[in-house]
C-alpha cells in the first residue's frame, strides 16, 4: 500500500509542476503590467479553462478505457492527421516550454547571483540534463519538494 501511494505522491507532484509551470513566472507579469483586478481576472480565467480541458481529458481517457496518452487518444479519435497534428503539438509546445524555462531561469539566477544570464541558462540546463540522465524516478523525487516549495510560496503571498 505505501509504494502505492508514494508513487500517487510523485505523479501528483510531477503533474503539479506540469500544471502550474511557467504561470510562476507569467501571471505575476502580466499582474505587475495590467495591475491586480484583470491579474485576478486572468488567473481566475486561466484556472477555469485549465481545470476544465484537463478533466476533459480525463474524461475521454477513462471512457476509451485503453491505456493511451494524448497522441493515442487523438489519433484513435481523430485518425492518423490528428495524431500527426497532436505530435506536432507537443513537440513543439514541449520544446517552446523547456526553451522559456531556460531562459527564464537563467535570468532569474543572474539577478540572484551575478553573471550573464546565458551562462547561468547553459548551467541551469547541465544539471537539469544530469538530473534527467539519472532517470525519471529521481525527477519525481525532487517534483515533490519543488511542488511543496510552490504551495508554500504561493500560500505564503
Amino acid at each position: 500500500m505505501q509504494k502505492k501511494t508514494t508513487t500517487f505522491i510523485r505523479a501528483l507532484a510531477v503533474e503539479l509542476c506540469t500544471i502550474i509551470g511557467a504561470g510562476v513566472f507569467g501571471l505575476p507579469y502580466v499582474t505587475a503590467h495590467a495591475g491586480w483586478g484583470i491579474g485576478m481576472l486572468y488567473l481566475i480565467c486561466l484556472s477555469v479553462l485549465v481545470t476544465g480541458l484537463h478533466l476533459m481529458i480525463g474524461e475521454v481517457a477513462i471512457r476509451t478505457r485503453e491505456p493511451l496518452q494524448l497522441v493515442g487518444l487523438a489519433g484513435k479519435y481523430m485518425g492518423r492527421t490528428g495524431r500527426n497534428i497532436m505530435s506536432l503539438s507537443l513537440f513543439f509546445g514541449s520544446f517552446g516550454a523547456l526553451l522559456v524555462y531556460i531562459i527564464g531561469e537563467g535570468a532569474v539566477l543572474s539577478a540572484l547571483f551575478g553573471g550573464t544570464e546565458i551562462m547561468w541558462s547553459i548551467i541551469f540546463w547541465f544539471f537539469c540534463s544530469l538530473i534527467l540522465f539519472f532517470g525519471l524516478k529521481l525527477v519525481s523525487r525532487i517534483d515533490v519538494f519543488l511542488s511543496m516549495g510552490v504551495v508554500l510560496v504561493i500560500v505564503c503571498i
